[in-house]
């Protein structure tokens, strides 16, 4: 009886603990989306400048 019980206390302590953990990460996630998502359009303008070479659209 002891050990079930045991078995049942810890899996529901390891479950909130997953959780609440899940639910912090989630939190966190919502400005750091923001952030990240800036970082990746800044990334993909200054590649789209890097490639773009406007001596190569001149017609002689």
């Amino acid at each position: 009886m002891y050990k079930t019980l045991y078995v049942l206390v810890m899996t529901t302590i390891a479950a909130l603990g997953l959780g609440s953990f899940l639910y912090g990460f989630y939190i966190m996630w919502r400005p750091l989306a923001f952030i990240i998502g800036g970082v990746v359009f800044v990334v993909i303008a200054l590649t789209m400048n890097q490639l773009y070479d406007p001596s190569k659209n001149k017609r002689r």
